[in-house]
């Protein structure tokens, strides 16, 4: 008896061994450059100054957040409040709502965002577009 519980216990050893053997061959290695790739997304920011001037960015990013892209590329500056990243500057222009009532306003293509840039999620061939505005 002892013999047959060795004998089956190798069987299975061996069969299980087999079938992993098996399961790392049928699978294919993730090549992390194309990992890379699905998570990266293009997208366009407009930036409209006070003059009426246009500036357009191209990125490709993997970043999740437009406001931490933004940050880290330096477009975008601003101090942290109740509800977020209160952008004051974009492309090295200044607004200042305290002094004259001027301010930064997102769009999402084309549509007012829905919250702030620290919380506005990536869209792959979204446009955004910042728009000098004065009350």
């Amino acid at each position: 008896m002892k013999k047959t519980t060795s004998i089956l216990l190798g069987l299975c050893v061996l069969g299980a061994a087999g079938f992993l053997g098996i399961t790392a061959l049928s699978s294919k290695p993730t090549d992390s450059k194309d990992v890379d790739k699905e998570k990266q997304k293009s997208l366009t920011v407009e930036v409209i100054h006070k003059d009426g001037t246009k500036a357009t960015y191209e990125y490709v990013t993997d970043q999740s957040y437009l406001g931490d892209l933004l940050l880290e590329e330096g477009l975008i500056a601003g101090e942290e409040g109740p509800y977020g990243l209160f952008v004051k500057e974009v492309d090295d222009e200044k607004s200042n709502f305290e002094q004259d009532g001027s301010w930064w306003q997102l769009l999402t293509d084309g549509k007012p965002a829905d919250q702030g840039v620290d919380e506005t999620l990536i869209e792959d061939g979204s446009v955004y577009t910042w728009t000098y505005t004065k009350e």
